[in-house]
This record gives C-alpha cells, sequence and structure tokens, in this order.
C-alpha cells in the first residue's frame, strides 16, 4: 500500500514541478569576468543592431573561440538571424544582457569544431527553448531563381543567383594579446 502512495506522489511531484531534461543537455555558461570582453561583445551586438545585421530584433551571435597559428586566444564573432545553428548545435550558450551568444570551439582556420551528431537532436531541442523567437526559421526551398531576357537569342531564361555574393559582412576576429590589449581584424 505504501509503495502505491509513493509513486502516486512521485508523478504528482513530476506534474506539479516538472523537469526539463533537455535543459541539461545545452549548458548555459558566463562568458567571462574580464569587462573587456563584455563590452566586445556589448560593442558587437550594438554594432550587428546599427548595420543591419540583425533585423527586427533578430539575432543571435556565433562565437568561436579558438587559437591561431601564433598561439594566441582568438574570438571569431558571427551574427546569425536563422535557425542554421542546427547544422552543428553548440553545446553551450550564454547570455550578455538580454542577447545570447551561442559558443562553438574551433581550428586554427577559424571553422567551428563539429559537435557530435549524436547529441544534435536533443541540443537542438534544448535551444529551441533557449533561442525561442531571436532567429528566424530557414525556408526548406533554397533555391533562389530570377527570369531575364536573353537579349542575343529573346528568349526568357531562368538562372539562380545568391543574395549576398561575398559571404557574410559582419563577421569580426578579435584576437588578444598576452597583455590584456586585443585586436580586431575583419576575415578574409
Amino acid at each position: 500500500m505504501n509503495y502505491i502512495k509513493l509513486i502516486i506522489l512521485f508523478f504528482l511531484f513530476q506534474i506539479i514541478f516538472p523537469v526539463n531534461l533537455s535543459a541539461q543537455i545545452s549548458k548555459k555558461v558566463k562568458i567571462d569576468d574580464n569587462v573587456t570582453k563584455t563590452k566586445i561583445l556589448l560593442s558587437y551586438i550594438a554594432d550587428c543592431q546599427m548595420n543591419g545585421s540583425f533585423i527586427h530584433e533578430k539575432g543571435v551571435v556565433k562565437l568561436v573561440i579558438y587559437k591561431n597559428k601564433e598561439g594566441k586566444d582568438c574570438w571569431l564573432l558571427i551574427p546569425l538571424i536563422d535557425d542554421s545553428y542546427k547544422d552543428n548545435p553548440p553545446e553551450k550558450y550564454a547570455e550578455v544582457g538580454v542577447d545570447l551568444i551561442s559558443i562553438y570551439y574551433g581550428d586554427v582556420n577559424e571553422n567551428a569544431l563539429i559537435t557530435d551528431k549524436k547529441k544534435h537532436s536533443k541540443l537542438n531541442e534544448c535551444l529551441e527553448e533557449v533561442i525561442g523567437d531571436y532567429l528566424y526559421i530557414r525556408p526548406t526551398l533554397k533555391r533562389r531563381t530570377f527570369e531575364y531576357l536573353d537579349e542575343m537569342t529573346g528568349n526568357v531564361r531562368k538562372t539562380q543567383k545568391r543574395i549576398v555574393e561575398n559571404g557574410n559582412g559582419g563577421s569580426l576576429v578579435i584576437e588578444f594579446n598576452k597583455d590584456g590589449t586585443y585586436v580586431t581584424k575583419k576575415p578574409v
């Protein structure tokens, strides 16, 4: 009889105080106690809002932490406005004010390391809760075509065209020196 009461109490406890297991998959971290690094992120976020990288209050900063070829600690900051993170979800994220930072570790070439594919679905489930409406949903149809008149033949033709020709213009590399100073660079 006591076992039945315990089982009932257990299920009532689960209903009243549900435990979200997906929130334990992706880990919320503090970026750094370093005021300079926090200011860099806040300044970068403000720049993304001013230059149009974040549109209609949508946007998350992708932070890739890596060491460059000289062994210096570096950050690659990239503005994200769609849910492309789902292809390689981060295992860590942070909040700076009301803004979100997805945190990756990278190689010397600034490439984010690939997250274990077995964790992707659980990480994405967790991150969907965290990110909410911060990002747009990517359309499933990825082709962008337009029609034009071929002046040589007089025929109407269809072709594909990229909307952004030169990649992501809002990216920024921060190279930290041992003395606490830093240098900002545009990635090539």
